[in-house]
């Protein structure tokens, strides 16, 4: 094995074997905190709603996974624009994808873990809430990940982890024993806004990117809100049989909203759908 070749293999892996050490340390270090402050139900509650509300940040895992090697080849062959592009499609994409998910988890955390676990477990419902918004910042977070990775800068993802981790640690010290599984899901949610907001500023830094629409995203989610709410005063939501069928009309309502509002366009799609179709052409 050429040397030097190991040499830049091993100063990928490392940092990356250090950055998934350091993201367990997250999980864990909250769950054995709570077993020394409080009741172990509460643990258990904590361990329930965690892995619940982390699902919602598996699609802006898988499309980390397809945007690393993307950004790597774009970025090796200096086509920043594309580059500019790319991180924009994939920002409003992934906000489109979680804002109405993590809503309804704000709005409805009583049914949710009613439904999943329940009664006893839907003392974690504030905490849920709480959590709810902290995935947003995780799935942006992780893409941003895979934009540094993809640029060659494995480094500043493991600093970002091994900071977040250590803030949560601390924050967890303090909360935990004063307010609980409350002061566990802060703790959590504070560090996955750092990962955000340190990964965000280092890439803007590297790159000029734009988000774009975000604002008209938000409101589509706003007006998501309010419906639900609605909804959920007028007591639709206590027929058990129909709550499918509401929650597939909300989404149609949404996905009305994006393309009134012009966030996607059916333009947009195709050329995705185009793209998609030329690369599988390739193989």
């Amino acid at each position: 094995l050429n040397k030097t070749l190991f040499i830049e293999i091993s100063n990928f892996a490392f940092p990356n074997l250090i950055t998934s050490t350091a993201g367990l340390v997250i999980g864990y270090v909250d769950t054995m905190l709570l077993t020394y402050f409080v009741d172990l139900g509460l643990v258990g509650v904590y361990n329930a709603i965690l892995p619940t509300v982390l699902m919602l940040s598996y699609f802006s895992g898988a499309v980390s996974t397809a945007l690393f090697p993307m950004i790597s080849e774009i970025w090796a062959r200096k086509e920043y624009e594309k580059i500019n592009q790319s991180i924009s499609l994939v920002y409003k994409y992934t906000l489109i994808t979680i804002i109405p998910f993590s809503l309804i988890i704000f709005i409805f955390p009583e049914a949710i873990l009613n439904t999943l676990f329940g009664p006893s477990f839907v003392i974690g419902s504030n905490p849920l809430r709480i959590i709810s918004i902290g995935v947003i910042f995780l799935s942006l977070a992780q893409v941003n990940f895979s934009i540094l990775n993809g640029i060659g800068k494995p480094k500043e993802v493991t600093k970002t982890i091994i900071v977040s981790s250590v803030i949560n640690t601390l924050i967890s010290l303090i909360l935990i024993s004063k307010y609980g599984l409350s002061g566990a899901v802060y703790g959590t949610t504070i560090s996955y806004i750092i990962m955000f907001i340190f990964t965000y500023y280092i890439i803007k830094k590297q790159i000029k990117f734009k988000v774009e629409r975000i604002i008209d995203i938000f409101i589509s989610g706003l007006v998501l809100s309010l419906i639900l709410v609605v909804l959920q005063k007028i007591n639709l939501f206590q027929t058990k049989s129909l709550i499918f069928v509401y929650l597939i009309v909300i989404f149609i309502i949404y996905i009305v909203l994006i393309f009134f509002l012009r966030i996607v366009e059916k333009q947009e799609i195709k050329d995705i759908i185009s793209k998609v179709r030329n690369k599988d052409k390739i193989k």
